[in-house]
This record gives structure tokens, C-alpha cells and sequence, in this order.
């Protein structure tokens, strides 16, 4: 298990998932590990911006800028139009980015996106875990599946 982190930190879940499966590890043990290493990159990354983004906490430029786009997009989907049909999918649209397994996606960027909806916490936690399961069981339906092709050929 411990030679798979190092795919973990290059490749992400996916990388993760795929050596540890082609190390011979159980696939259920893959994607809970896959999920507490998600868990805590979530943790890392909600503490980052709770403490430089929060201009309770500093008043600096930076964070008056963040919270300036965050009203910007707390505007926009108040609007009607395409923001406001977006806004009712947004644990959906959380739930999808953290689901994505392509490297640049995941959950450093569905943090960002939860952060600047407005999620809570608890609830940004909730949408994010869940779309790293989705995108952890895909990934090994895909494994899975181009396995049983390829011993099929």
C-alpha cells in the first residue's frame, strides 16, 4: 500500500487506485484508503481557505478579493437565467467535479467550487466525499472492465 502514495500524489485517485489494485490489493481496502487520503486533502485544503479567504479573520487584500468574487457569484446565481438553473444543481455541480478522474479536477478544485457557493462546511464535506466515492467506484468499474476485455481478447 505505501509504494501506491507516491501515484497518489502524481496521479491523484486514479493513480491510486489503479497501482494499489495491480499491487493485489482488495479493491474495497483501495478506495477506503483512496477516501481517507481524499478526507484529508479536504481537510488541509477547507483550512487554507477558511483562514486566508475569512476577512474576519485577516484583513488583507487577497481576501477581499476572494469574498469579492464569492458575491459575485452569490449575484449571478440569485439572477435568473443559466445561473439560476445552476444554482439548484449546486451540490450536484460539487458532487461532479470531485468525481472527474482526470488529474486537475477533484477535490482541491471542488473545494474552491464549494467555497465559492457558499457550502457550510459539514455540507461541502458531504458533496465532495460522495463525489470522490462515485468517481473511486468508477474508476474501478473502468479498471475492472478493461481487465475482462483484455482477458477476453
Amino acid at each position: 500500500m505505501a509504494a501506491s502514495f507516491p501515484a497518489y500524489v502524481i496521479l491523484g485517485r486514479t493513480g491510486f487506485i489503479i497501482s494499489s489494485l495491480a499491487l493485489g490489493v482488495h479493491p474495497a481496502v483501495a478506495l477506503a484508503v483512496s477516501l481517507a487520503l481524499d478526507w484529508g486533502q479536504l481537510t488541509a485544503y477547507g483550512l487554507v481557505l477558511d483562514r486566508f479567504c475569512n476577512p474576519r479573520k485577516t484583513r488583507n487584500r487577497f481576501a477581499r478579493w476572494i469574498e469579492k468574487r464569492r458575491g459575485r457569484w452569490q449575484e449571478r446565481l440569485a439572477r435568473d437565467g443559466w445561473w439560476s438553473r445552476l444554482a439548484r444543481t449546486k451540490p450536484l455541480l460539487v458532487m461532479t467535479v470531485a468525481t472527474v478522474p482526470v488529474r486537475g479536477f477533484g477535490v482541491l478544485s471542488a473545494t474552491i467550487l464549494a467555497f465559492m457557493l457558499g457550502f457550510s462546511p459539514a455540507r461541502g464535506t458531504l458533496a465532495i466525499l460522495s463525489g470522490a466515492l462515485v468517481g473511486g467506484a468508477a474508476t474501478l468499474a473502468l479498471y475492472y472492465g478493461g481487465v475482462e476485455i483484455a482477458h477476453g481478447l
